[in-house]
C-alpha cells in the first residue's frame, strides 16, 4: 500500500481493506521507509492473513506479536510466509513463526515476488489468538 503523493511523509492512516469487514490496517510512512499493520482477532482455526502487494519494496522486517488468549499449556500458533506473483497460487517462502504463548517475534527477508501473506495454523484443545503482524518496508 503507497500512499498518495499528496500526503506528507510522515502522515498516518487508518482504512477498511475490503466492505467485508476486514480488520482495520495502518499504514505509516516514514522517510523512505513504509509500515503496515495488520491485526487479526479470535483466530480459533487456520487462516490466512491479508494479502499485501510488496512490490515496490526489496527488502521487509517483519515483527510479530502473538497473544494467547486463553490458559491451556497444548496450544500452538505457525505462521509461514507465503508469496505469489498472481495472488492466486502461493508458494512458502521458508519464514516460520511458531509460538505456543503470548510473545513477540521477528525476522527480516528479502522480497522478490509482488504478493504476500501469512499462513496461519492452530492447534490444541482450545486455540484462541490474537496476533498483530508489522511489516516495515524498505
Amino acid at each position: 500500500m503507497v500512499l498518495p503523493s499528496s500526503r506528507s511523509d510522515r502522515e498516518y492512516k487508518k482504512f477498511r481493506d475490503g466492505a467485508d469487514g476486514s480488520p482495520v490496517v495502518a499504514v505509516k510512512r516514514i522517510e523512505g521507509v513504509e509500515v503496515v499493520e495488520e491485526t487479526i482477532a479470535n483466530i480459533t482455526s487456520n487462516t490466512t492473513s491479508q494479502s499485501r502487494d510488496f512490490s515496490l519494496y526489496k527488502t521487509a522486517k517483519i515483527i510479530v506479536d502473538i497473544d494467547m488468549n486463553n490458559d491451556y499449556t497444548d496450544e500452538t500458533i505457525t505462521l509461514k510466509l507465503e508469496s505469489s506473483a498472481d495472488g492466486t497460487n502461493w508458494v512458502e517462502e521458508g519464514l516460520e513463526f511458531v509460538s505456543g504463548n503470548s510473545s513477540v517475534l521477528s525476522d527480516s527477508v528479502s522480497l522478490h515476488g509482488k504478493y504476500y501473506r501469512f499462513s496461519i495454523e492452530v492447534s490444541g484443545t482450545a486455540p484462541d489468538y490474537t496476533v498483530k503482524i508489522q511489516y516495515v518496508l524498505k
